[in-house]
């Protein structure tokens, strides 16, 4: 990747009609999220296995920043290799113990098309290309499946669009370990919105609507709710809405009366036809 490379335009799309603007989120500092396992054990005890996973955006963790410097400096894994090359991501134990890798690759050194697809999970079985998009950090240190395959670690970090400022990982998120040695996280965030929906204030569709992709332009723009309108969603609408109005006290009283005295006259006109003929 050169310096900058931070905006992705999807394979088969143009940057007029579909990409992703991730500088406002690139950083090369570890954000640091736990891993899952704590949840596997019973309340008060200490799982001598948790981990914590300290990963930079788009860039390298920074060699001044990098955490644990004594054993996280050079890792090796399973092959006992020592790897001391740049890293985008970190795994190393919570609770002190000796022991670090790196589950992410030299960011310099991962291609485009390796690093960054649209973001899909178990919830969307059909793809919505304005869901967001993911970053892949392939190349980390060797690992041993219980299988007895050996891969290598990899992270990735799924950016989930939404509509609201700032970016944020989920609340309670971890990283889920799933294929094995192969780290996932969820991040949801603006910056994982397509730019062809437009920001009011920062925020994608101004916070009156979503961000969407239309199959038939194949293109991605936002979907007002109710009573706003314009390309950002921000524009207030005046004047009736397509909603009935619901009656007045008056008007449901004038309406039960007009209703009572039809009814009488169907009644009576009924009465008047049985007696005569």
């Amino acid at each position: 990747h050169a310096a900058g490379d931070w905006v992705w335009v999807p394979p088969g799309h143009s940057a007029a009609s579909l990409s992703f603007d991730l500088s406002n989120m690139v950083i090369n500092q570890g954000i640091q999220v736990e891993d899952d396992r704590n949840n596997l054990v019973p309340p008060g005890s200490t799982p001598p296995w948790d981990f914590i996973y300290s990963f930079a955006i788009c860039l390298n963790i920074a060699q001044n920043l990098i955490p644990r410097p004594g054993e996280c400096s050079v890792t090796h894994g399973s092959d006992n290799v020592n790897n001391s090359s740049p890293a985008t991501a970190f795994q190393y134990f919570k609770y002190g113990q000796s022991g670090c890798w790196r589950v992410g690759g030299d960011w310099n050194s991962i291609p485009t098309s390796q690093a960054f697809n649209f973001f899909m999970d178990q919830y969307t079985p059909e793809r919505d290309n304005a869901l967001g998009m993911s970053i892949h950090y392939p190349g980390g240190d060797n690992c041993s499946t219980d299988s007895g395959k050996t891969v290598q670690r990899s992270l990735t970090l799924r950016m989930e669009c939404t509509e609201m400022a700032g970016h944020f990982i989920l609340a309670n998120t971890t990283v889920v370990e799933e294929p094995p040695c192969q780290y996932n996280v969820i991040i949801r965030t603006p910056n994982a919105c397509p730019t062809q929906c437009a920001r009011s204030h920062g925020i994608p569709c101004g916070g009156h609507g979503v961000c969407g992709y239309d199959v038939n332009s194949k293109s991605a723009h936002c979907y007002c709710n109710e009573g706003y309108s314009g390309s950002d969603c921000s524009t207030q609408q005046s004047g009736p809405t397509s909603l009935p109005t619901p009656p007045t006290d008056g008007g449901a009283i004038a309406g039960a009366l007009f209703g009572g005295i039809f009814a009488g006259v169907i009644i009576f006109g009924g009465l008047y036809y049985y007696f005569v003929h």
